[in-house]
């Protein structure tokens, strides 16, 4: 028996799918059950068509047998009592990456090898794969076309698909299109299972099929009575390219059915009279053009980027849904989003749409990493195998679901202790590190305590992070070392109930949904390991046994590849979906978004396999492969469809603008939409808006409602803002609001800084400060001087003592380099005196003496650092290489500075080396037992006190060296402050009035109080920039000048005098009194400011704000400069 075949073809809406809906109808009341077979190309077209068939009330609904193909292969394959051994798409990446890394290892693939072991490869091959099987082209038709080529590439792709179809075949495996060559075969042998009883065949939502599927339409027609098929065609049009898909599939069937007859539908009127024209002419021939009568019913939204192109459609959709366009509100299943691919788009949009408060559904699935339970796991393996480097401790510390039942948890503080003390040791990796550094600290902690003596807070944090990081430990040692994958679920499951991630994940914060995700999740983990042992039994392996690394880079290709098959329920909700998807459906309002130039059709697909000219090749050998060209077609035909989706009104968005505001390019199908209607015909919305306030007729949802609220505020319109304030939701939303507004409004008014920059008012707080830092407290020179250069600074890093967090990074330690140049010269100098006996220059030595004495203190310098991590060894060796280059620069620095005071009755040399005076501190406010210098006489563990207005100042600190001598009798000294670094710029007496050079000053008075016994006057102080120029008289502070009778104070110093002790009076007060406003004499600190993320410097400078000390001083534009 042949069947009768039927082709009805017809424009969008002409009305086919209804004219088989109804045949469908008459048969499903007449014929026995199951003598009806729909077949539909995507499951919500098939759902459609439910829907509309059950609106029909018909008799016989139960026998309906409405299918995709996929769906009818799954019924045929199961009915067949000769079991099967179907792969999922996991089990297909695993087998194709054996066969590739088989041939890899085996030197097959040369010229993939540079890619063959990566992630992309694999997935290369599998769409290439997957797209011969598609066309239905073996590997033998593979390589008899390419045999004439003789390209390395082609032969590599053709051996790795023989050899894994060949995999296949020996072990009746069946991936997806196996399982319909399988289904196909049954229908060739007669086994026709829950097809026994079909009659009549319908077909519809289709524009091609592939040979497998023509195949079994052509087996159909040898057991139903009737086959009909629709296909999107427009007999009457010379849009030959829009509808060429469709003609080709037509003369392929009537290739297969000779008696086929074609039925042809008229086209028939549209609801909305535009989409009707867009319908008629888009694609039309360029000279063809007619101008769209009616506007209304098409629009064109451009945004300013993918995300204001998503919040205008979500704006757009508030207004349907709310009905405040002035009709009816509109029901959300009425609403349908496209985009050609939703990819990353999909959680932007579920993001945007659920901050308007639109339901919607997306088709996109997500990862299975996007699960928090199986992202921990990952993430607790990782910090195993990579033996815990520095974020990835972090990570696993700060994660929501590490929330264990050890009594070691402490509520949490243990992990926070842990936390921070793992950011201050910033070791780049190494859990031995980390391990004895806690252990270290925590015994030093347990000695203190016993001794009764105060923890300082690292040692508190030791004691509780000791025993949680052993707990730790523990439990990643209880992992195995290689396991099954059966026996590594087991294990990751215990993994998960001891740190607490299965009680976090059914508690989730997120909510019931999250906690679901997490749930499912799980199951997939452990069903996908569960497939990697089935497909070693198949294959006749035993089962694989995975390394700790092996399982982590299984795991990470899981979360990657797998998605999360999550049960949705559309009813009630705006669909998001893709082209492919929507392309059968229908509704009134239909968005069609992201029309950028690449987006819709997506750009050329060539790629590292086959570029366009290679497939044109291939074809003319023999192989059905499309062209970009064809390619380019079939897309023509999938917008055709979409834009005629919608039934009342259709929008089409595009970006306008990229992230950095530069104009894009929208679709070429865009452009021919206008063409189709017309110049200036199609209403356009939506111009690029770069502000963050919405325009005042665009507010849709509660955060557009306070930006404008806001806004308006400022420019003195506080209704709106009232109005949003008793609304609120939550309520404390409108109390921060306020709180900000009022911050800025006390910012920008008057000249001076306030309560809101820095400046203390309190009187008790004022009281609190005072107090902290009353006549008792002993200063360094560099708090002074960092307070003067930025008092919010010293208010944040000294008063509240707030301390960024430190992120190891390999760059150069200036600090740990600086100390290390520190040492090497005051011990360099120790010992030189100690081999002449008295106060000596480098340059009184031979090269090779200097040379020698400078080697053995670099050896020393490497021996402190050799029991250090490797990369901390071989950083420090680089920075002691480095000091050694300014070393040897040093001594003729040195000579050089020898010569200025050659003609001296005893010219300075260097006598004293890190110089201590002052109790010494830990932090900066606890004095501690006095720490003096053994090595250096004149060190004392007495602060050094200063006369300052009235008052006396007292100050500790560290000179780096003294230098003494003798002119006309009088005995003189220097000071020396060593600098790696950078010249900065000079003492003067402009940059003592501000505060910011006060170190040179007063190391010169507390030295000359500590040579007292001596009656030595201060000479020079200067920095020795040791890395650059040296000593630099110019740059020096000048405390006498040379005369003939002797020495004389010089005028520099007399000013200076005069000036550094109300100065330094005025800072303390200003620090007493809590003014720490947000200044900085520097105009580029946000640049590098640990603080700049707290502190709004820049906005009051952008209101022109200046801050003195208390006392403010008149300085000349010559000594500013």
């Amino acid at each position: 028996m042949s069947a009768s075949v039927s082709v009805v073809v017809g424009p969008a809406h002409s009305g086919k799918t209804t004219r088989l809906l109804h045949t469908y109808r008459g048969h499903l009341a007449t014929g026995p059950i199951g003598s009806t077979l729909w077949l539909s190309p995507t499951h919500r077209a098939r759902t459609e068509v439910g829907q509309r068939l059950l609106a029909m009330r018909p008799t016989g609904l139960l026998g309906a047998n409405l299918l995709t193909f996929n769906q009818l292969a799954a019924r045929l394959l199961a009915a067949n009592p000769q079991p099967m051994r179907p792969l999922s798409p996991t089990q297909v990446r695993w087998l194709l990456r054996q066969v590739i890394r088989r041939h890899h290892d085996a030197g097959e693939l040369p010229y993939f090898a540079p890619i063959a072991s990566t992630q992309g490869f694999l997935a290369l091959s599998e769409g290439c794969i997957q797209e011969y099987k598609r066309l239905e082209i073996w590997p033998h038709e593979l390589d008899s076309a390419i045999r004439s080529q003789a390209r390395a590439k082609d032969r590599e792709l053709c051996r790795i698909y023989t050899s894994y179809q060949g995999l296949l075949q020996r072990h009746d495996l069946f991936d997806s299109q196996g399982q319909f060559w399988a289904a196909r075969e049954l229908l060739r042998q007669g086994r026709w299972g829950p097809l026994a009883e079909v009659a009549h065949v319908f077909v519809d939502g289709f524009a091609d099929f592939t040979r497998t599927e023509h195949e079994v339409l052509e087996l159909l027609t040898r057991r139903a009575e009737s086959l009909t098929i629709t296909l999107p065609l427009d007999a009457d049009t010379d849009r030959e390219a829009l509808f060429l898909k469709s003609r080709q599939t037509l003369d392929a069937l009537r290739q297969r059915h000779p008696a086929l007859q074609t039925i042809p539908l008229s086209r028939r009127s549209f609801p909305s009279p535009a989409i009707g024209h867009l319908e008629r002419h888009v694609f039309g021939p360029p000279r063809a053009s007619v101008p769209l009568a009616e506007r209304e019913g098409i629009e064109i939204i451009a945004a300013a980027g993918v995300t204001h192109e998503v919040e205008l459609i979500a704006g757009r959709i508030k207004g349907l849904l709310a009905g405040s366009a002035g009709g009816s509100p509109v029901a959300p299943g009425d609403i349908l989003v496209v985009f050609r691919s939703l990819g990353e788009t999909a959680s932007l949009v579920e993001e945007v749409f659920s901050r308007f408060g639109i339901p919607c559904s997306t088709a996109a699935e997500p990862q299975l990493g996007a699960a928090p339970l199986t992202s921990a796991l990952a993430a607790w393996l990782t910090l195993d195998v990579e033996d815990w480097p520095f974020r990835q401790v972090l990570a696993v510390l700060s994660h929501n679901y590490f929330r264990p039942k050890w009594p070691e948890w402490r509520q949490g503080r243990a992990a926070v202790a842990l936390e921070r003390l793992t950011r201050e040791f910033a070791f780049p990796a190494r859990r031995a590190n980390l391990s004895r550094a806690v252990a270290r600290l925590a015994e030093k902690a347990d000695e203190a305590s016993t001794a009764k003596q105060r923890l300082t807070r690292r040692q508190l944090d030791a004691q509780l992070a000791a025993p949680l990081l052993a707990r730790i430990e523990a439990l990643l040692d209880a992992l195995p070392q290689r396991a099954t994958p059966s026996a590594w679920c087991e294990a990751l499951g215990t993994l998960a109930t001891e740190a607490g991630l299965f009680d976090a994940a059914a508690a989730s914060p997120l909510g019931a949904a999250a906690a679901e995700r997490d749930r499912r999740g799980w199951q997939r983990l452990v069903a996908a390991l569960g497939e990697r042992e089935r497909l070693a039994r198949w294959t006749d392996q035993g089962p694989p046994e995975w390394s700790r690394s092996e399982l982590l880079s299984e795991l990470d290709d899981l979360l990657r590849d797998e998605t999360l098959p999550l049960e949705r329920d559309e009813a009630g909700t705006v669909r998001v979906l893709s082209a492919e998807s929507a392309r059968n459906l229908s509704a009134p309002y239909v968005f069609l978004a992201g029309l950028s130039e690449k987006a819709f059709p997506p750009g050329d697909r060539d790629d590292c396999l086959h570029s366009d000219a290679e497939r044109r090749v291939l074809t003319q050998a023999g192989l059905p492969l499309p062209t970009h060209a064809q390619r380019n077609r079939f897309e023509m035909l999938l917008f055709y469809e979409i834009v005629t989706r919608a039934t009342r009104h259709l929008v089409l968005s595009y970006p306008a603008l990229d992230a950095a505001a530069q104009p894009m390019v929208p679709s070429p199908f865009l452009l021919d939409v206008e063409h189709a209607c017309g110049p200036d015909r199609i209403v356009r919305n939506g111009q690029p808006h770069l502000s963050s306030v919405p325009p005042d007729d665009d507010v849709r949802s509660q955060r557009d409602f306070r930006v404008r609220a806001v806004a308006q505020a400022l420019d003195d319109a506080p209704a709106l803002l009232a109005r949003w304030c008793r609304e609120a939701e939550p309520p404390p939303a409108a109390g921060g609001v306020l709180a900000g507004l009022r911050v800025t409004y006390h910012r920008s008014r008057g000249a001076g800084f306030g309560p809101f920059e820095g400046m203390l008012t309190s009187p008790a707080v004022v009281q609190e400060l005072a107090d902290k830092y009353g006549p008792s407290r002993c200063w360094t020179p560099s708090q002074l001087e960092l307070y003067a250069s930025c008092p919010y600074k010293f208010f944040l890093e000294k008063v509240l003592r707030a301390q960024p967090l430190p992120e190891p990074e390999l760059a150069v330690d200036y600090l740990g380099r600086g100390q290390m140049l520190h040492w090497l010269l005051s011990a360099a100098h120790r010992r030189l005196n100690e081999l002449l006996g008295q106060p000596s220059s480098p340059s009184a030595y031979d090269t090779e003496q200097f040379v020698g004495v400078i080697e053995a203190l670099a050896d020393a310098l490497r021996e402190q650092h050799e029991h250090r991590a490797a990369l901390e060894s071989g950083l420090a060796e680089i920075d002691i290489r480095q000091i050694r280059l300014w070393i040897d620069r040093y001594r003729q620095q040195h000579a050089e500075y020898d010569e200025q005071w050659s003609r001296w009755e005893l010219p300075p040399r260097p006598t004293y080396f890190e110089v201590a005076f002052g109790p010494t501190h830990r932090g900066d406010d606890d004095e501690v037992a006095r720490v003096l210098d053994e090595n250096d006489p004149i060190s004392t563990g007495d602060a050094f006190e200063m006369e300052c207005g009235g008052e006396v100042v007292r100050f500790s600190g560290r000179i780096d060296r003294i230098d003494t001598g003798r002119y006309a009798a009088q005995a003189v000294f220097s000071i020396v402050d060593y600098k790696s670094g950078k010249v900065g710029a000079r003492t003067s007496l402009a940059s003592v009035l501000q505060g910011r050079s006060l170190q040179l000053p007063l190391y010169t008075l507390a030295a000359r109080w500590l040579l007292a016994a001596e009656r030595a006057e201060p000479f020079r102080a200067a920095y020795w920039h040791v890395s650059d120029k040296g000593y630099q008289e110019k740059e020096a502070v000048k405390f006498h000048d040379l005369a003939d009778a002797g020495i004389e104070p010089s005028e520099q110093w007399r000013e200076l005098e005069a000036a550094l002790g109300p100065r330094v009076r005025s800072l303390v007060e200003g620090i007493r009194a809590g003014e720490f406003p947000m200044h900085s004499w520097d105009d580029r600190c946000t640049s590098y400011c640990d603080y700049k993320t707290v502190c709004r410097v820049n906005q009051t400078r952008w209101l022109e704000k200046t801050w003195q000390p208390p006392e403010t001083w008149q300085i000349s534009s010559e000594e500013r400069a």
